[in-house]
């Protein structure tokens, strides 16, 4: 219920015939209900004095604030609410009421304050985006509150309720409000969008007063890609086997690299460092899928092992590299025929031999040569038992020797 305080300050003219003017201080909570007492003007007036035939009221007009928020009974002055008041609509009203006999009473009611308004941001939820390269100690603005209500009653701090992230982990952000300054979101580590590529958060403002009233904002930061990342193969060393014989074409083996980052900086393409493994072109790889392929026929006995590098890049504008060794061991298949090499022995250096010539003699040499390696087999056919073979490897080749078995008749 409103309170009334009386203030009288009776003017006198020079001439002490102009009637006295009083003045009366009124006030009365807002958010009360319809028809509360405010107070009467007759608390304006000296002690006893009664007003003969009521007051005049200078508030006449339907479009009067006074009699819209007030109802003032002019034949006993008594003042009640005529709706609920509201501080931040009005907050002061003035008006005049006079006697019969001249004498005024100026009265002045205020409306007082009361916490009935939360403070309220603007919006109820707000994204930031901020680049995982920003350091810590870096702030960003949010939107203060808008809080009605004045003085002790308005916005009197800020609070961070939730962050959202790894159990244990320590905090990622923290508020700074000192006023006048804005209300700022504080980086107090770097951002890692591979961990999280959102975190989220609630803002809690509060006002003064009893009961305390909260008003909140629901925040979502988005962690912006950066290329820092380095691209990583699956294994430090590729190797694999071919047989000589593949045709060009055929798959040897799949090089996989991996990049965390996001779009065009994750991702992955592959090629063959040919400065760092020569010009012959046995193999490719494809640029997007890592699927290396043979490119042309292999020979084992021209090379058994290919040893070469394969490098990646990302897709940025300032790329990331990595490389990774691969070797390919060809597989022997028998592809080349033995080639025969016959050297006579005899005295002519033909196909003779004197009939004096004595089991054990040798004969003749026969050199043999496969380039597919051991595992040859000689088998001399139609001697009818005169010559046989004696076998011995030399220098990666097999050299035999016919001799005879028997005297020769």
């Amino acid at each position: 219920m409103g309170g009334a305080l009386a203030l009288l300050l009776p003017l006198c003219a020079a001439g002490g015939d102009v009637a006295p003017v009083y003045h009366l201080s009124l006030a009365v909570d807002e958010g009360l209900l319809a028809k509360t007492l405010v107070g009467d003007i007759r608390a304006g007036l000296p002690a006893g004095a009664e007003p003969p035939g009521g007051f005049l009221l200078s508030e006449w007009s339907s479009e009067s604030a006074v009699l819209a928020d007030f109802h003032i009974q002019p034949e006993t002055g008594i003042i009640h609410t005529a709706r609920q008041q509201d501080w931040e609509r009005q907050a002061r009203y003035s008006f005049v009421a006079a006697m019969l006999c001249g004498e005024v009473v100026k009265v002045e009611i205020a409306v007082t304050d009361v916490n009935d308004h939360p403070p309220c941001f603007p919006k109820d939820s707000l994204q930031l985006n901020i680049s995982e390269l920003s350091l810590p100690g870096t702030a960003f603005h949010l939107p203060a509150t808008c809080d009605p209500d004045a003085g002790h009653f308005g916005t009197r701090g800020y609070a961070l309720l939730e962050e959202g992230g790894m159990a244990g982990e320590p905090p990622v952000f923290h508020l700074c409000h000192v006023q006048p300054e804005p209300l700022e979101l504080v980086l107090l580590r770097r951002l890692h969008r591979e961990q999280a590529d959102v975190h989220q958060l609630v803002v809690e403002a509060w006002g003064g007063g009893s009961p305390q009233r909260h008003g909140r904002l629901q925040g979502s930061v988005r962690v912006l890609d950066k290329n820092n990342n380095a691209l990583t193969f699956s294994h430090g060393e590729y190797g694999a086997q071919l047989r000589e014989d593949a045709p060009p074409g055929t798959a040897v083996c799949h090089l996989r690299a991996t990049d965390p980052d996001l779009g065009a900086n994750g991702e992955v393409w592959y090629a063959i460092n040919r400065q760092q493994s020569g010009h012959n072109g046995f193999f490719v790889v494809e640029e997007r899928s890592g699927v290396l392929r043979l490119h042309r026929p292999l020979d084992r006995e021209a090379q058994a092992l290919h040893r070469f590098v394969v490098e990646v890049r990302d897709g940025s504008a300032q790329p990331e590299f990595s490389s990774v060794l691969v070797s390919v061991a060809v597989l022997d298949v028998n592809d080349n025929r033995p080639s025969i090499r016959l050297v006579y022995l005899t005295k002519t250096g033909g196909p003779w031999v004197s009939e004096g010539a004595q089991p054990g003699n040798y004969m003749a040499r026969v050199s043999i040569l496969d380039a597919d390696g051991d595992g040859i087999t000689l088998t001399l056919l139609g001697s009818d038992g005169a010559f046989a073979f004696s076998s011995s490897a030399w220098r990666g080749c097999w050299t035999t020797r016919a001799v005879s078995c028997t005297s020769c008749d």
